[in-house]
């Protein structure tokens, strides 16, 4: 179901009414189904198999560079959605790739097969994973209903076992971090994500047009507006901050300049040095 037929449901309080309780009984159905697939038991290999070490996440944002992907080539790393436009300047490429959006996939589905150069494929999406029917391309549960308003944060807090459902949150980068907490990673270093978006919706829904936000590939021909539910996402991703305190997980933001302020803040040639964080 695309991103239109979910904007209906929101938007009109008799279709949420018919709808918001069938689908949680779908919802609950396909959960106890997914516990026991093969796509759950891959994940189940992955708990604690980086136990200390560490991985870099990487956004998509106009700060994002070939030079510093160059520079992780021999780093465990996540990357996102489009982040294949990359590809034809690096020969990095990233240990696991995720989608959450099926939109994303729906748009740019001619592209879609670059996204199999990584190492580990995510989807959220299952028609995506049976497509492919190639053995490093795997589905993940996000455990939700679609929720009627995305103004406030969406992650309660983050989910102890991915194996069983990832979290619903406003960005895929939170869903990577709940992996590699599973992973057993006690370092994550955040690459590429600015913060900072062309469209951003506050928590009271209004919306702010940022002109001089660059688009997030700049060789993009039909430069998409990229949007966020910024305050609700900075929300999520204190959430993300404390469950890692408490787990002693360091997470550092060694983005190139941006808006995410969160995090713990370092230079990636700090960190790459030997001396960072």
């Amino acid at each position: 179901m695309d991103a239109l037929f979910w904007s209906h449901i929101r938007a009109n309080p008799m279709l949420r009414a018919i709808c918001i309780p069938w689908l949680r009984w779908k919802r609950k159905i396909g959960y106890i189904k997914y516990q026991n697939s093969k796509d759950s038991e891959f994940i189940k290999g992955l708990k604690n198999s980086c136990n200390g070490q560490r991985c870099f996440i990487i956004g998509n944002g106009p700060s994002l560079c070939r030079e510093d992907l160059d520079l992780l080539v021999n780093e465990k790393t996540f990357a996102f959605n489009r982040v294949y436009q990359m590809y034809q300047y690096t020969k990095w490429r990233p240990d696991y790739y995720m989608v959450i959006d099926s939109s994303i996939m729906q748009k740019w589905n001619h592209e879609r097969e670059r996204t199999l150069e990584a190492g580990v494929v995510f989807f959220a999406n299952k028609k995506a994973v049976r497509k492919y029917q190639h053995q490093n391309a795997h589905l993940i549960f996000l455990k939700d209903v679609a929720p009627i308003s995305k103004k406030k944060p969406l992650l309660k807090e983050v989910c102890n076992d991915v194996s069983h459902n990832f979290s619903i949150a406003h960005s895929v980068t939170v869903n990577a971090m709940e992996l590699a907490f599973y992973m057993g990673f006690r370092e994550i270093f955040l690459l590429g994500m600015d913060h900072s978006y062309a469209v951003e919706i506050d928590m009271k829904g209004n919306k702010h047009v940022n002109s001089n936000v660059e688009p997030h590939f700049k060789e993009d021909q039909d430069k998409l507006p990229y949007f966020s539910y910024k305050e609700a996402l900075t929300k999520e991703y204190e959430i993300c901050r404390k469950y890692a305190e408490e787990h002693r997980v360091k997470i550092v933001n060694v983005t190139r300049g941006g808006m995410l302020e969160v995090f713990e803040r370092d230079t990636l040639e700090h960190v790459l040095s030997g001396c960072g964080s």
